[in-house]
C-alpha cells in the first residue's frame, strides 16, 4: 500500500481549518464558513478535493486531522491517481465507478445517485466485506 496520497498527476494545494476530524484520503468539501469538512452528500456531486496526509509535521496517511487543525488538500484533476478512502462494507473491483459515501469515503455508483456523482474509477481491487474489517481503507483511484 502506498504510503501517500498523491499517486500521479498535478494538483491544486489548498488549506483550510478542519470543520471536524478528517482523515488523509477522505473526500472533502467546504463548509459555510469556509472550513473544510468529510463530503456529506452520498452519492451527491462534489470537487475532487482529498484531504493529504501532513507530511510537513511528519504525519502519515495514519493520521488524522482534529478539529481546527490545519488541512492541506489536493484539488485534482481528470486522470490524477488518488489513494482514495473505500467505505466499509464496499467490494469494489478494478473499473468500478465511485461515488461519495457520504462520510468521506467512496462507494461503488448505484443508478440512484446524481448526475455529476462520478468522482473516481477502481484502479485497484478492494474488498471491505470481511468481518475483519472495520473501517474505510485506502485504495488507487483515477480521479474522472
Amino acid at each position: 500500500m502506498a504510503n501517500t496520497i498523491k499517486l500521479r498527476g498535478d494538483y491544486v494545494l489548498e488549506e483550510a481549518d478542519a470543520a471536524s476530524a478528517v482523515s488523509p484520503g477522505n473526500l472533502c468539501e467546504f463548509d459555510s464558513s469556509g472550513d473544510v469538512q468529510v463530503h456529506s452528500t452520498s452519492g451527491g456531486a462534489c470537487l475532487p478535493m482529498w484531504a493529504l496526509e501532513d507530511s510537513l509535521q511528519g504525519k502519515t496517511i495514519d493520521d488524522a486531522y482534529t478539529t481546527a487543525n490545519r488541512v492541506q488538500l489536493g484539488i485534482f484533476r481528470s486522470g490524477d491517481l488518488v489513494n482514495a478512502l473505500i467505505a466499509d462494507g464496499e467490494d469494489i473491483d478494478i473499473g468500478d465507478k465511485l461515488v461519495s459515501d457520504g462520510a468521506g469515503a467512496l462507494r461503488e455508483m448505484t443508478s440512484a445517485d446524481e448526475e455529476g456523482a462520478l468522482r473516481a474509477i477502481a484502479m485497484e481491487a478492494k474488498d471491505m466485506t470481511g468481518s475483519a474489517v472495520v473501517a474505510a481503507d485506502h485504495a488507487k483511484v483515477m480521479v474522472v
